[in-house]
């Protein structure tokens, strides 16, 4: 009969990388931009890919504007930080 082996299985998890800002249109004002964040280091590819993600949350309702409580089915805010540009910042989720 053979005994158990005492090794403990490792767990071994990926390096994550910091996050940048991506700065993108806002839908609503085409003149004015929002930050988002991304992962450092990302490609002209995936700064696309935030731009079309941003349209689609503008397209859908999902971002809300100003102060006050979220309208129903928002799921992000655009809100002022410390610097005062405007940052796109998710606040719920929306299981639909």
């Amino acid at each position: 009969m053979k005994k158990p082996s005492r090794k403990v299985a490792r767990i071994v998890r990926p390096k994550r990388k910091g996050l940048e800002d991506c700065v993108v249109r806002d839908p609503a004002n085409r003149r004015r931009a929002l930050r988002v964040q991304v992962r450092a280091g990302a490609s002209a590819k995936d700064r696309a890919e935030t731009q079309r993600f941003v349209d689609t949350l503008e397209a859908n309702k999902q971002i809300a504007r100003g102060d006050g409580p979220m309208p129903s089915g928002a799921t992000h805010r655009v809100e002022s930080d410390a610097r005062g540009h405007q940052r796109l910042v998710r606040k719920r989720f929306s299981a639909v």
